[in-house]
């Protein structure tokens, strides 16, 4: 590693990305969901805070996000949500590396379903 300015050699930690008892894993990946927050937080027409519904089917973790689709915007055409929902899916995958299925949600309607939990994991009780 090269000197930084200040003359040190070690290595430089990156910002912490959340706390361990938040980690989750799916299929041997572990992420933080700060990580797809901050994802959704660079595509247009999406809110930042979501929620991870994660189940198992067979060997197989399967996870359903529920995004919350802007206020600012609003598509009539369902190809446009297509194109946005898959767009979320495209993201994460690139920049996590995990498979996913897209809910687009109405802002209001996102309390309603979650209970305001962030990650609900049906994997423990099945």
């Amino acid at each position: 590693a090269s000197p930084c300015g200040c003359g040190r050699t070690l290595i430089r930690m990156k910002k912490v990305a959340g706390r361990t008892d938040e980690m989750v894993t799916i299929n041997g990946v572990s992420f933080f969901p700060s990580q797809i927050e901050h994802i959704f937080s660079q595509i247009w027409g999406v809110e930042p805070r979501s929620c991870l519904e994660i189940d198992r089917r067979g060997n197989q973790d399967i996870v359903n996000i529920l995004v919350k689709v802007s206020e600012k915007i609003f598509f009539d055409e369902m190809k446009k949500l297509q194109d946005l929902k898959s767009k979320v899916e495209r993201e994460i995958y690139q920049d996590l590396g995990i498979s996913v299925k897209v809910k687009l949600v109405e802002p209001d309607s996102f309390a309603r379903e979650t209970k305001g939990k962030r990650v609900i994991d049906k994997r423990e009780s099945s």
